[in-house]
């Protein structure tokens, strides 16, 4: 126990020392190696489901070329929509034999997309929730690829140092999109931490639920 007593100037100061233990050297640690077993040939049959292996494409550097961060299915004929955050591209995959020996890449929106959380791919477009912006992308001649981009919606988000990340992009059964902003750079930005539903035919969003961190996804069933 250590009592201080002030002095005239009603001011007290302590001074105290402990002793530290000698250096010792740390053990070493012996890491477990981990081999990259490579691009895997076909698919891989699992009780209740196959898994097939694609390509991976690397950049000039060698680098893989997509980090996927989501994925989506057209609906009308099962065609894959991967986002990337390598890059910010969004690419779908062609695989002509369904088993991954001939599968492909190809870059569908020509474009960049910060930070594509979360998509959605309906019948009249793929939907993507992406940094500042929830956009449809329309394919108008079915070549393959894109050719219009609208803004559904503008989320308040900060343009500097900040990232307030948008997530999980569903529809409710009234057809409203549902979404959260996780408010990991301004929590006083309009929706931050919050579940926000936003309705078919526009308007400011409806906080659905708030207090949210890190909500990566949703899901929609008959009740909500």
């Amino acid at each position: 126990m250590v009592r201080l007593l002030a002095d005239t100037n009603g001011a007290a100061a302590v001074q105290m020392r402990l002793p530290l233990p000698a250096a010792e050297t740390p053990p070493e640690t012996k890491w477990a190696t981990v081999v990259d077993p490579g691009n895997l040939d076909g698919s891989l049959v699992r009780p209740g489901y196959r898994a097939i292996a694609y390509p991976r494409p690397k950049t000039s550097s060698g680098e893989d070329l997509i980090m996927p961060v989501a994925v989506a299915a057209d609906p009308r004929d099962g065609r894959v929509f991967v986002a990337s955050t390598k890059l910010g591209e969004l690419f779908t995959v062609i695989d002509p034999t369904d088993d991954g020996r001939e599968a492909r890449f190809e870059n569908y929106a020509r474009g960049v997309f910060q930070e594509p959380y979360s998509m959605l791919a309906e019948p009249d477009g793929l939907y993507v929730l992406h940094r500042r912006n929830l956009t449809r992308i329309v394919d108008l001649d079915e070549d393959g690829f894109a050719d219009r981009f609208d803004r559904v919606y503008g989320t308040p988000q900060s343009v500097a140092d900040a990232y307030d990340y948008g997530y999980g992009l569903v529809r409710d059964p009234a057809g409203s999109f549902v979404f959260t902003l996780a408010p990991h750079a301004n929590q006083h930005l309009p929706g931050a931490g919050n579940a926000l539903r936003l309705s078919p035919g526009g308007g400011d969003p409806e906080v659905v639920a708030y207090g949210f961190r890190n909500p990566l996804g949703w899901c929609s069933g008959p009740d909500g």
